[in-house]
């Protein structure tokens, strides 16, 4: 079943949540996917606050709010999964997604508060960090994409093995880096 939704209109996620439950009770997982990102320099002329507005509320806003809305329901089940999607740019900022990197960021530390909170339940907290991923999103942009299925699979396929954080693709190497290297992942990041 496909529903659309307007994941900006944060104010309404709870009853939308609500009414897929309503219509679908068995869900056991919650994958937060969906990110928007304006590569623009932050001072740019033409570059509006309501720009920022939305790519807070959909990268960041809508993923915890969805979560605080399924929470009790996952908490109910046998075994749940709250999937949270973040990137190399929560570690790192590129140049020109300085709002981008800052909300991934924020999903990376909500992600470690929430697995937190959550130990000893049955819902398991999982950060999966990915690599430039080719969609409509980063179209012009990078090189050495992985597919959109690739991710999936192997987003999946981390979530299947109980991995609380699943590294794909290049984004393996992001805490060597930035343990070891960050001025060294700060270059990397910047080329993206």
């Amino acid at each position: 079943t496909t529903i659309a939704a307007a994941l900006a209109d944060t104010a309404g996620l709870p009853a939308l949540a609500a009414s897929i439950l309503a219509g679908t009770p068995g869900i056991g997982a919650l994958f937060n996917v969906a990110a928007v990102q304006d590569d623009v320099l932050l001072a740019s002329s033409g570059y509006a606050p309501q720009q920022i507005v939305h790519e807070v509320a959909v990268n960041l806003t809508a993923p915890l709010v969805l979560t605080h809305a399924l929470l009790p329901h996952l908490s109910r089940q046998r075994a749940a999964w709250v999937v949270n999607v973040t990137s190399g740019l929560a570690y790192a900022p590129k140049r020109t997604a300085a709002v981008y990197s800052a909300t991934k960021a924020g999903l990376h530390l909500f992600t470690d508060g929430l697995r937190v909170q959550m130990a000893g339940s049955p819902v398991q907290v999982i950060e999966a960090v990915m690599p430039l991923v080719d969609t409509p999103m980063t179209a012009g942009r990078g090189r050495g994409k992985i597919s959109a299925d690739d991710a999936a699979a192997r987003l999946l396929a981390g979530v299947v093995r109980g991995t609380p954080k699943i590294l794909v693709g290049k984004a393996r190497w992001v805490p060597m880096l930035q343990r070891w290297m960050p001025g060294v992942l700060a270059r990397v990041m910047q080329r993206g």
